[in-house]
């Protein structure tokens, strides 16, 4: 095996598997270039460190290729962070039956011998798809190659059924399903990509999607006539890619600054108090370990002196105007991290970067801290700026939790000294402030000879040589002009540098926007308008700003038109770096942004906004490509597009076009995604952002997300949407069959097959409708509201019982359509609480008595409860006595079969109870608590059987199926619970059921169907 360095920030090993054929059999010409390819691809992936596996190379036969695949994915030394590159180049094809091979060493096509000397996707999907490597990329440079990716999806969505585990497999091909693949034309555009990568410097990898955009680009640009496509499976497509680290990639430090280059005539000029007070704290010589806060409005040299301590702290001190007069910084005294559009996770880790201290989590973090020998400052920028630039600005929630999690730990950690910026002073934590705008901080002569250095030390300066009396006019008009502002100081004396002054500088009228449109200018004189063209698609870019070359170059020609090259915009980035940042997305992840708001505002305005964001969301649909259903591929998205298309189609008005695509809405970034719908505003957009809110307000991973798509579509009245995800959808489906809110629901045999479903709504109605039919009927009105309803067969007919709130009871017999009240049935007129009918008669109960009607007609005596309050109640027969349950908020009865009252036990449960059922011996009980307990008769034998995850429990139903008999339960979590009652089954594992929306009842209409009540309605399921 050819060994590479491992990267040293990065020791997990990558093996690349590297093989074409060149030689064929019948029917299939040989490829002459595969051989340059085949050494091209090794060559470029040992470039960037990956073991190349020996071996196999050129014309390899199928079972060569498997057993070297096979030992590449567990060769008993794999982590769970290696990365395994497949790339195979030669002859493809498509069968009759629509599967897709490639053919190996002398291989065949239309000939008994195909199948032999070839290997199908399918069989290299399987081959990839095993546990080993955390992560496989298979390219496949050949002709029609885009029809492997068939195989690969139907593969990896069994293993998403079927809950399996494998690695992230992300398939690249050379060409769609129907294009020929051209020699050399792909491997090139592969090498190239790799090797100077569009992407921004602060990329730790290049993600699958840039490389295929910037393959295709130089593919397009030799005019290939293919187009690469890039498949990753499901789960893949939520995790970064770590197999090609960017051969361009440094760490972005803050104390990088594009002002200090050189030719830039730019110094770290005075702030001399600011400066003493900053390296006397770090150093440890202020006994006062207070942290402190550097606080001044945008553009008053925050992030300019905190830059300055770090770089001097780390031996590489910034251009500075004092001289040897400058404040002496101890070596090693200070390190700085930069909070803008980083999650507070992501500033400790980059803490613990500088300091040598890994990151494991907050806790073992601060005390590692707490262990280092010597005493250093933290310095972090931005603090105010902490979170995802494109949430909602000033969130305080987002600083408070930064505060609370970062600088209140650190500044309990006796060897940090904290210093940070921020724009205000920060709450919840005692800190000692240095206002860089108040006098006492502030020296007007600063920005004198910032104004100065600049004007004499530029490159192409007209004042280079000037007699210091005219400087000292222009350094004061600009200072005048600056009101303060180091930037705006700057820019202006950048702007001067160019054009002679007015005899009264500071009446020039120009802003700093001004300034930096006609700098833009100077760029490139001869076409004064490429660098503004070149730079509005950074203006529009929403987050952390643009991903890569091709999509920048893509936005640039939209907009004006332009076809530029990844030498002009590298040109662009050597030329006008001073006003373009590389912003941080996130770990290792980085885009290009302007680097002041004012300058993305100024560019941004000179177009319709909505017609520039429409040119986004079409240059980002361009990339993914069509699925066969001509929609677009969205599990091909990449971390851009999943982050911010919502919002430019949302900014665009055409968000709405996409809200029925089920891929799209699970694709993107849901956080996102909410914030678009929210300012969209559509009835859809509201209707979409309510169902996903829903589905989102916990971490599930039952894989039945399309399911409650479906069935909170249906909910919300998004039936396209709904129609679509059920054509996605492999687990359960849904129908409504009445949108009435509804709370109770019973199953009822009918006499000669068939049977009848029983429905009470919430406003004290009740339905009915036939099993495995749709649609539901009134039964009886709300007049006299409905409190408790019940259905069974008695006497052998399918019978309804209703009690209502003023105490009084009908049956309905419905296979007849007759009724009939019985007036004594509650003779102190409470509310009903109970309506059961079964195999034992009638039990009718209020919150103060029960009575029990038998099967024969006859009714028993009237049972007074004593003065328990009851909620609920039911029928326990054991050795075919019926006796009587009943459960208060906090305690669970007994009653002999002739009414006696037996004994009286509380359960576990810490919330009122509200439902109670029987099943031979055992007594179930719901509560407030979200659980369900099992107790003996006499309530000693008591353990929980189900939770609802802390919220109520709405009905539980015991069934009785050819399986066995089960409990069913329902809660307001949205879940409904099959558990097995039979001793012998109790070792079953629960079957849930998640709708995403709080069940108020459900009862099993048949093996595979269930009915259940929500305040939306009652849907049946089928799982």
């Amino acid at each position: 095996m050819a060994s590479a360095a491992t990267d040293s920030e990065d020791a997990s090993r990558r093996l690349g598997v590297v093989a074409g054929t060149e030689h064929y059999g019948a029917g299939l010409r040989d490829l002459s270039h595969v051989p340059r390819e085949v050494a091209l691809v090794r060559s470029v992936l040992g470039d960037m460190g990956m073991d190349i596996q020996d071996g196999l190379a050129l014309d390899p036969s199928a079972d060569d290729l498997r057993r070297v695949l096979s030992r590449a994915m567990d060769d008993g030394t794999r982590t769970p962070h290696d990365t395994v590159v497949f790339y195979y180049s030669g002859h493809g094809y498509t069968t009759n039956t629509g599967g897709y091979r490639l053919a190996t060493f002398r291989g065949s096509y239309g000939t008994s011998d195909d199948f032999a000397t070839s290997i199908s996707a399918h069989e290299l999907a399987e081959i990839v798809n095993e546990p080993g490597p955390a992560q496989v990329v298979v390219v496949v440079d050949a002709c029609e190659s885009g029809a492997a990716g068939d195989a690969f999806r139907h593969l990896q969505d069994m293993i998403t059924a079927l809950r399996g585990k494998g690695p992230d497999v992300y398939l690249i091909t050379a060409a769609d399903r129907i294009e020929e693949a051209h020699q050399m034309a792909f491997a090139d555009a592969f090498a190239a990509a790799l090797r100077t990568p569009g992407v921004p410097t602060g990329m730790r990898y290049i993600e699958a999607t840039a490389l295929c955009r910037d393959i295709n680009y130089r593919m397009r640009m030799r005019g290939a006539g293919q187009t690469a496509q890039c498949a990753p499976s499901p789960a893949a497509a939520h995790r970064a890619l770590r197999a090609f680290p960017n051969p361009q990639y440094a760490r972005q430090r803050p104390q990088h600054l594009p002002e200090a280059a050189e030719g830039s005539g730019w110094a770290f000029c005075g702030r001399k108090r600011a400066a003493h007070e900053l390296v006397q704290h770090v150093s440890g010589v202020d006994p006062d370990p207070r942290p402190i806060v550097v606080t001044g409005p945008a553009g008053w040299g925050k992030s300019t002196l905190l830059a300055w301590l770090a770089t001097a702290s780390d031996g590489q001190p910034l251009p500075t105007a004092d001289g040897p007069a400058a404040e002496r910084v101890p070596e090693g005294c200070a390190v700085l991290v930069q909070a803008r559009g980083q999650p507070w996770q992501s500033v400790l880790r980059d803490i613990g970067n500088e300091l040598g201290v890994s990151y494991r989590g907050p806790e073992p973090f601060f005390r590692a801290l707490a262990d280092l020998p010597t005493l250093t400052g933290v310095l972090i920028d931005s603090v105010n700026r902490v979170g995802a630039l494109d949430t909602d600005e000033n969130d305080p929630t987002v600083v408070q939790t930064f505060v609370e999690q970062v600088l209140v730990p650190l500044s309990q950690v006796d060897t940090v000294r904290l210093v940070v910026a921020a724009e205000a002073p920060l709450g919840a934590i005692d800190m000692r402030e240095i206002p860089l705008a108040d006098a006492e901080y502030f020296e007007p002569a600063d920005l004198d000879m910032l104004v100065r250095g600049v004007l004499t030390g530029r490159s192409g300066s007209l004042h280079r040589h000037a007699p210091g009396h005219a400087l000292d006019r222009m350094a004061a008009g600009v200072r005048e002009r600056s009101e303060g502002s180091f930037l705006r100081a700057y820019l202006f004396a950048v702007d001067l540098t160019g054009r002679e002054p007015t005899e009264d500088e500071a009446a020039v009228q120009s802003s700093m926007v001004d300034v930096f449109q006609q700098q833009l200018t100077r760029v490139k004189r001869d076409d004064p308008t490429w660098a503004r063209d070149l730079l509005t698609p950074l203006a529009l870019a929403l987050g952390p700003g643009m991903p890569d070359f091709p999509l920048w170059m893509d936005i640039v020609h939209r907009l004006s038109g332009r076809e530029v090259d990844h030498a002009g915009l590298e040109h662009l980035l050597r030329v006008a770096g001073e006003y373009i940042a590389d912003s941080p997305a996130g770990p290792g992840r980085a885009g290009w942004q302007l680097r002041r708001d004012e300058f993305a505002s100024s560019l941004a305005q000179r177009h319709d906004l909505t017609e520039a964001h429409a040119a986004f969301t079409e240059a980002l649909l361009s990339t993914l490509g069509l699925g066969e259903d001509r929609r677009p591929r969205w599990n091909t998205a990449d971390e851009y597009a999943r982050r911010n298309f919502a919002e430019h189609a949302q900014r665009a008005g055409v968000l709405d076009g996409f809200l029925l695509d089920p891929d799209f809405l699970f694709s993107v970034d849901p956080l996102r995604l909410r914030r678009a719908l929210t300012l969209s505003g559509t009835p859809r957009a509201r209707d979409v952002r309510n169902v996903l809110d829903l589905i989102h307000d916990r971490d599930r991973s039952d894989g039945c997300d399309l399911a409650r798509l479906q069935f909170l579509a249906l909910a919300h009245d998004q039936t396209e949407l709904a129609r679509n995800a059920a054509q996605a959808n492999g687990k359960w489906t849904s129908a409504w069959l009445h949108r009435a809110p509804a709370d109770e629901v019973t199953v009822v045999p009918g006499v000669r097959g068939g049977g009848y479903v029983v429905v009470g709504t919430q406003d004290g109605g009740a339905l009915v409708g036939e099993r495995n039919r749709t649609g539901l009927r009134e039964l009886q009105s709300a007049d006299d509201p409905v409190s408790a309803s019940g259905a069974g067969l008695w006497n052998g007919r399918p019978l309804a019982a209703l009690g209502t709130w003023s105490g009084r009871l009908t049956l309905h017999e419905l296979d007849t359509g007759r009724h009939h009240s019985l007036e004594d049935a509650v003779p102190d007129f409470h509310r009903v609480v109970t309506c059961e009918v079964g195999e034992h008669g009638l039990l009718v109960a209020t919150a103060h008595a029960w009575r029990r009607y038998g099967t024969a007609g006859g009714d028993e005596r009237h049972v007074d409860t004593d003065g328990l309050v009851l909620a609920s109640a039911a029928t326990a027969t054991v050795a075919g006595e019926h006796r009587t349950v009943g459960c208060s908020s906090g305690r669970v009865a007994v009653w002999e079969a002739d009414g006696r009252l037996s004994h009286t036990f509380r359960t576990p449960q810490s919330r009122a109870l509200t439902r109670i059922v029987a099943h031979e011996d055992r007594i179930y009980t719901a509560s407030d608590d979200g659980t369900v307990c099992a107790s003996s008769l006499d309530g000693t034998d008591q353990r929980v059987v189900a939770r609802h995850a802390d919220q109520p429990v709405t009905s539980m139903r015991v069934l009785r199926t050819a399986k066995g008999t089960s409990l069913l339960t329902t809660g307001l979590d949205g879940t409904l619970r099959v558990a097995a009652l039979e001793r012998h089954r109790q070792g079953e594992p629960a079957v849930p059921v998640d709708v995403g929306l709080g069940i108020k009842a459900a009862d099993l209409e048949d093996e595979a169907t269930l009915i259940v009540c929500t305040n939306h309605g009652t849907a049946r399921i089928r799982l």
